[in-house]
């Protein structure tokens, strides 16, 4: 399945829901181009991953630069309800790390 996103605001958080998978090709680089658009425009935006079935190095790749790219523009970047696989390809990467881990 192709990764589709959906994205809405919160208060002041902006939520982008993932379905389907974050992998090399179109999928990360719409999670990319998402994100470019909307870190100039809010402070805080949650990525939900409850959706999102797997995730490739180009995946994790572009989470990493999902990060940058809002840090860039002031903006936290927080990930949340991934499932357990996606939880521990996050940790063993060190992905969750990076970005500071799972939003509660």
């Amino acid at each position: 399945m192709r990764l589709s996103l959906e994205t809405r605001v919160a208060e002041d958080v902006t939520v982008i829901c993932c379905k389907g998978r974050i992998a090399y090709g179109i999928e990360a680089a719409a999670l990319s181009g998402e994100i470019a658009e909307l870190a100039p425009q809010t402070r805080r935006v949650v990525i939900d991953l409850s959706g999102v079935e797997m995730i490739d190095a180009a995946g994790l790749g572009a989470l990493i630069s999902v990060a940058l790219t809002a840090q860039a523009s002031q903006c936290s970047v927080k990930l949340a309800a991934p499932s357990n696989l996606i939880r521990q390809l996050l940790v063993e990467s060190c992905v969750l790390a990076i970005l500071g881990g799972i939003s509660g």
